[in-house]
């Protein structure tokens, strides 16, 4: 049996996460879940093609508290029949991607003053959950289409040729400025010389 979006998507958080649990996954899968009316191009795509997650953790440690990370869902053309060149997945792949951004909301429901009489109220947590100042996953989902995405047209020793091009190139825009740099000066010396005559013959 074929496993649906929200089962993968599942199987790889359950796996990504399984040592960054601070992060709270179930929180930001089921907000996903929650969102699924608005994301039927995802799902559809999962049904039409290979999809790949990965997960990108913020680096920057002031940024971690309201984005700690997001899911790249990539998408890749299906191989016909059995095997095929795995290697070169890449050439397969789709001109679009999806992006989940892992946001947070911050609830500033009021100072926890629960007790154990309270309905629903965690000894382990020492509150209720229900009405006091809490932290909520948030979600951002996006999808990205390519303009453009190829590997340059020809063998290395186009490349080479390129490269001596380009450093043609450079080479005659520093040729051109030592040249303008010469005629400044050489116009400089010109014109003191000139005006040196000019002394000279004035204070005959």
């Amino acid at each position: 049996m074929n496993k649906t979006f929200f089962e993968a998507l599942k199987e790889f958080m359950l796996e990504e996460f399984r040592d960054q649990q601070d992060l709270e996954p179930w929180g930001y899968y089921e907000t996903i879940v929650q969102q699924q009316d608005k994301i039927s191009p995802i799902i559809n795509d999962y049904e039409d093609y290979e999809m790949k997650f990965s997960f990108n953790r913020t680096e920057d440690y002031d940024s971690q508290y309201y984005n700690p990370g997001q899911i790249n869902i990539s998408l890749y053309k299906k191989l016909e029949g059995e095997g095929g060149d795995w290697e070169r997945y890449w050439e397969r792949r789709v001109d679009h991607h999806y992006v989940i951004n892992f946001l947070i909301e911050e609830r500033y429901w009021g100072y926890c003053q629960c007790s154990p009489e309270d309905e629903g109220y965690n000894y382990g947590r020492r509150c209720c959950g229900n009405g006091c100042d809490w932290v909520a996953p948030q979600i951002n989902i996006s999808m990205h289409t390519d303009l453009a995405y190829g590997s340059f047209k020809g063998v290395e020793r186009d490349m080479w040729k390129l490269a001596e091009e380009w450093s043609g190139v450079t080479e005659g825009n520093e040729a051109k400025k030592k040249e303008e740099e010469l005629k400044y000066y050489d116009d400089q010396i010109r014109y003191w010389e000139e005006q040196r005559s000019k002394y000279i013959e004035d204070n005959k």
